[in-house]
């Protein structure tokens, strides 16, 4: 019986043993757990600066593109309307022509009668 109570002392002491080491390592995971949420809570805030810091750039750069688009599309369109300005310039030979009509137009205003006559313009 003596016997009995030694091991039942014995299992007590190592119960409360386990028991102060369950106690224990449940402090060490909440103390880690509260670590582990401050440490994932400034991780976050560190992202979520972080993210907000590229969307700046990425817009600052979209904007900086789209600023030098509109640039190059008013250049194109300046030599467009340069090169439209050349093509609607009348040739040397067209300035002639017209002249050449206009010549004619005078003479036979002057002379009705006289038909088939060259005009010679330089």
């Amino acid at each position: 019986m003596e016997e009995n109570i030694k091991d039942y002392e014995r299992y007590l002491s190592e119960i409360d043993e386990l028991n102060k080491m369950i106690e224990y390592y449940n402090n060490e995971i909440k103390t880690n757990k509260d670590k582990s949420e401050k440490l994932l809570s400034g991780l976050a805030n560190k992202i979520k600066t972080k993210s907000e810091s590229i969307e700046e750039t990425i817009n600052s750069f979209l904007d900086e593109m789209e600023s030098q688009q509109k640039i190059l599309d008013l250049k194109k369109e300046l030599i467009q309307m340069e090169q439209d300005e050349e093509q609607n310039k009348p040739s040397k030979t067209q300035k002639k022509h017209k002249e050449y009509k206009k010549a004619k137009k005078e003479h036979k205003k002057k002379f009705p009668n006289h038909n088939n006559i060259s005009y010679r313009v330089d």
